[in-house]
């Protein structure tokens, strides 16, 4: 076995029956390499209890990173968006401030006729009638908060809920889509209800899994590059600042699933 060039980025593989993970390594010599491989080959067996069956090392592939992830750390969750309704008081068409009037525009999609404006905050498209307004692309509750009070007219909102939040975060290492420890330790988690959801064949760099708790259902999606993504509908949340640590609690929870098996 030749030794690898100087600090050159190997991938050590581990399989075992359905478990498989990866180790990447950055080594300088073949002494460096060989003890990569046995801290590898250690961490497999104090994880899952028994040594791994094949152990493959190669030059790592490529990286690339998924939209939202810049920044973060192993661990981090990232509110990337959080969609909604805000249901009005009976004011008619009516609802936006005078000063914000002009900004409205008129649009149609899979809603219907809308009326609303775009904001650094989020979008938000109020019917025709007046009576709700959707938002979506909000990353903070305290911002969706923030623009309804700069948006409508002093009395005009009667409640703002959240349906949809989506969420993002980075495992330590890269994921090996042959492995079955991931969907295993999810449908596992202690007070979810979990499925596993079949996979067509362009999504076979992801794992998806859906899981349910009461009025909150999250489905999960790993990537091989490590990123997770969190989609999360709910009933009956309001927009309140703590909001957004419950949905990161509910993230970080099954990320702690992932990680310890990843």
């Amino acid at each position: 076995m030749a030794a690898p060039p100087a600090h050159e980025t190997l991938r050590v593989v581990l399989a075992s029956a359905d478990i498989a993970i990866i180790r990447d390594f950055r080594v300088g010599s073949l002494a460096e390499c060989l003890a990569c491989v046995q801290q590898a080959a250690t961490a497999f067996e104090r994880v899952f209890r028994r040594p791994p069956l094949s152990v493959v090392v190669m030059q790592r592939p490529p990286l690339s990173a998924q939209p939202g992830t810049a920044g973060l750390r192993p661990g981090d969750v990232s509110i990337i968006n959080m969609c909604g309704k805000i249901t009005h008081a009976v004011l008619g068409q009516h609802v936006y401030n005078p000063g914000c009037e002009a900004a409205t525009v008129d649009t149609h999609d899979g809603f219907g006729a809308r009326r609303g404006v775009g904001t650094v905050y989020g979008n938000f498209m109020t019917s025709v009638q007046g009576n709700t307004t959707l938002f979506r692309a909000a990353r903070r509750s305290t911002d969706i908060l923030q623009a309804s009070a700069l948006l409508f007219r002093d009395g005009a909102v009667r409640d703002v809920m959240l349906h949809m939040v989506v969420a993002v975060s980075v495992l330590p290492h890269a994921v090996l889509m042959s492995g079955q420890q991931i969907e295993v330790a999810l449908c596992a988690a202690e007070s979810w209800t979990a499925s596993r959801v079949a996979v067509v064949e362009e999504n076979v760099y992801m794992k998806p899994v859906r899981l349910r708790r009461g009025n909150i259902a999250v489905l999960v999606h790993v990537y091989s590059n490590g990123t997770v993504f969190f989609f999360i509908t709910c009933t009956d949340v309001p927009v309140t600042p703590a909001a957004d640590l419950y949905f990161v609690g509910i993230c970080r929870e099954l990320y702690a699933c992932v990680a310890a098996v990843c």
